[in-house]
């Protein structure tokens, strides 16, 4: 009797530190989604607190003062159109990327604007300036990366079957692999529509296997089918990614890097029905830095970088 009243103690304890824990991190998901989604965008995450003072502490982040005089919901609309971009506006996301790719050949998907905008600050200035508002740093990076503080972005289509250059950061090995392993890679080279760039080089993507077949007695040959998911467009836009048959043709003619050949790489049933492709053969690797095609799965709409002026620019 003493054990199970000791037990019963011992849940309600744990229950009272749990269920609080629970209740707590639901409750920084609280607000209205618009909200929400500016400060995921902003901060990584969202934030506690009363709405007002949440709206309140966004405005001083990003205009360097609140905005009075106006509904909330206008206020946080106006938010929002900054951030994404509303029709024929750029948005501080696409501005951001432009900036970090021609400064790193690389766009920092990862952190939150505000920790960007501070990275970026620090390489170029070697301070942060936080005293004053995002759109305000924004700028100031512009007009010392871009002629007159102006990008142009022309809203384009991607084709279906575009070839994108990719390298593998994650090695393929059918001994190895197993099915949702992560499989990361690289795009090697700029992917432009009529001179606009559309998929940045040093873009990264990530896929992930699908099923493995280790190799078996008998001669059965191992291999890895791999799902390569998608890859960020130069406005953060998400494009699918696969190997078909127009990848395919270009591979034939490459060799693979580090030793690897395209014999051991096959595709995955019927051309156009492909989600990925297998390596075959018992120890067959296809190693971390490969190079080779892949291509665009179906037809996307992004906003893509001109280098040369547009009737889009801010």
């Amino acid at each position: 009797m003493r054990k199970r009243v000791a037990m019963l103690v011992a849940l309600s304890l744990m229950w009272s530190l749990v269920v609080p824990t629970a209740f707590a991190q639901e409750a920084v998901a609280v607000g209205p989604p618009g909200l929400i989604q500016v400060e995921q965008i902003l901060y990584g995450r969202a934030q506690e607190g009363a709405l007002l003072t949440r709206l309140e502490r966004i405005e001083r982040d990003v205009y360097g003062r609140p905005q009075d005089g106006s509904a909330f919901l206008v206020r946080l609309q106006r938010l929002q159109n900054l951030l994404l971009g509303a029709e024929g506006d750029i948005s501080i996301k696409m501005k951001l990327n432009a900036i970090e790719w021609v400064t790193f050949q690389k766009i920092n998907e990862g952190p939150s604007i505000s920790r960007r905008i501070e990275q970026l600050e620090s390489q170029l200035f070697g301070e942060i300036r936080s005293d004053a508002g995002l759109v305000e740093r924004l700028d100031q990076l512009l007009e010392l990366m871009w002629p007159g503080g102006r990008i142009y972005v022309s809203e384009v289509e991607i084709p279906q079957r575009t070839l994108v250059r990719i390298e593998l950061l994650t090695e393929l090995n059918s001994e190895r692999n197993k099915p949702n392993d992560p499989v990361r890679y690289r795009v090697v080279d700029n992917v432009s529509i009529d001179g606009v760039v559309v998929i940045p080089a040093g873009a990264e993507g990530q896929g992930h296997v699908v099923s493995v077949s280790s190799a078996g007695r008998l001669g059965q040959d191992g291999r890895v089918e791999v799902d390569f998911g998608t890859v960020r467009a130069m406005d953060s836009s998400e494009v699918r990614i696969t190997l078909d048959e127009r990848a395919t043709e270009r591979n034939k003619s490459m060799e693979l890097a580090a030793g690897a050949s395209l014999a051991g790489v096959v595709l995955l049933g019927p051309i156009g029905l492909a989600a990925g492709y297998f390596v075959q053969g018992k120890q067959h690797v296809v190693p971390q830095g490969t190079v080779f095609y892949v291509e665009v799965a179906q037809d996307a709409k992004v906003k893509g970088l001109s280098l040369v002026p547009t009737s889009v620019a801010r």
